[in-house]
């Protein structure tokens, strides 16, 4: 993360800008700093601005995926906000790309923006997107063990809240990042640039330290027992809840057998089966979106641990920093794929969009519509329950329906 106590990731105050002098290479390094340079022209100006261009397009058809009437659930709203989020990480990572790439504007307002915005911004966005799937795992462990709870109408209502909570907290956490730089005038020649440096006053007090450390057990540390203890609860209890489940119907779909005629035992198990395999699609989803979440973050741990302290001239350093660079910028930019991946209503709703057929689905009301196919949105979009005239009471076998039938003819 940014909080400087992770290296890898967004170091906060790289040698370029910081007041930290290191011994200029020699002669015999010149072969090192060519690599050096080589190593920053292949991250900054090829693969980053590759991830993060792939990373907004996908972010942006999960959008237009997710804003259609397939998917009018909770979660799939907190999977929208995950998605602004995300696409807040690239924009922001933009300017920080191109400053790292290309160098920094000569412009006095470019060089208030790197020095007192930029982190800030990063960081903001970078936040909530840890706290909205940390909402979202939250929120699916509820649905499991407390159904009873989320009855009510203002669950839409508390989802958007809690959202825009993610924002305003990732906001306020990061305010401090704003002082630790400055901008200074350097004369080039007959022109006037500016540079930033450290703000020593703040980044060597012990404070600061303490505000790091704090940073990061509420943006990494805390999430990843959230998502790694709840997660494990809720997939338990879904493998639990699915083994009765089958257990449970086995046992109906007998009954149905001997007293009920066999179309509308299929057309149950067709709505029942429906439900089950959305219910099975987010569990597997979230679950993804974690395991992704650990993979992408991990890396950097192990470069700290490895590297305590940076090594400028060091080729292997600077590959692993590297790596861990364009890894950790994954996380942001690529999880539209384990939305392809592990959810088919995506992808036909994705492929739909960018074919440009996203209209909404019209049922065709010539065909009988399966018993699961009455609406009812309650929390993770369409969920199915019986309708009347598919019951026994009303199905074609029963004898109320038989006798009209003798009375007809």
């Amino acid at each position: 993360m940014l909080t400087g106590l992770i290296d890898g990731a967004f170091s906060c105050c790289d040698s370029n800008y910081s007041t930290e002098r290191y011994e200029p290479f020699g002669d015999d390094e010149e072969a090192i700093r060519k690599e050096l340079l080589h190593i920053e022209w292949a991250v900054h100006r090829i693969a980053t601005p590759a991830i993060l261009t792939f990373g907004l397009l996908g972010n942006i058809l999960t959008l237009a995926a997710l804003s259609g009437p397939s998917f009018r659930g909770v979660t799939y709203l907190y999977l929208t906000g995950l998605a602004v989020a995300d696409i807040g990480v690239l924009i922001s990572w933009i300017p920080v790309a191109i400053r790292l790439g290309y160098g920094m504007n000569k412009f006095y307002l470019a060089a208030l923006y790197h020095a007192h915005i930029e982190l800030v911004l990063l960081h903001t966005f970078m936040a909530a997107s840890i706290f909205i799937m940390a909402s979202l795992t939250v929120d699916r462990y509820v649905s499991v063990f407390f159904p009873a709870r989320l009855r009510s109408g203002n669950i839409r209502r508390n989802a958007n809240s809690l959202i825009i909570a993610s924002f305003m907290l990732g906001f306020m956490i990061s305010i401090p990042l704003g002082g630790m730089r400055l901008v200074y005038e350097q004369q080039d020649g007959p022109d006037l640039v500016f540079i930033l440096q450290e703000n020593t006053s703040i980044t060597r007090n012990e404070l600061w330290t303490a505000y790091l450390w704090g940073l990061e057990s509420l943006v990494r540390i805390g999430p990843s027992l959230v998502f790694v203890f709840l997660n494990t609860l809720v997939i338990k209890r879904f493998l639990q809840l699915t083994a009765k489940r089958r257990r449970f119907h086995a046992v109906s779909d007998k009954y149905r057998a001997t007293h009920v005629a066999e179309t509308s035992s299929l057309m149950r198990n067709r709505g029942y089966s429906s439900f089950y395999r959305e219910e099975q699609q987010l569990v597997i989803l979230l679950s993804a979106i974690v395991i992704f979440f650990f993979l992408t973050t991990t890396p950097a741990i192990c470069v700290t641990l490895i590297y305590p302290i940076k090594l400028e001239k060091d080729l292997n350093y600077q590959r692993m920093r590297a790596i861990v660079n364009l890894v950790e910028i994954s996380n942001f930019a690529l999880k539209f794929l384990l939305y392809f991946a592990c959810s088919t209503d995506f992808r036909s709703a994705a492929l739909r969009t960018f074919q440009g057929r996203c209209k909404e689905e019209v049922r065709d009301m010539s065909q009988e519509p399966p018993v699961g196919e009455i609406e009812d949105f309650s929390r993770h979009g369409t969920t199915f329950r019986m309708s009347p005239e598919h019951t026994k009471l009303n199905s074609p076998g029963s004898p109320s329906k038989l006798n009209e039938e003798k009375e007809l003819q």
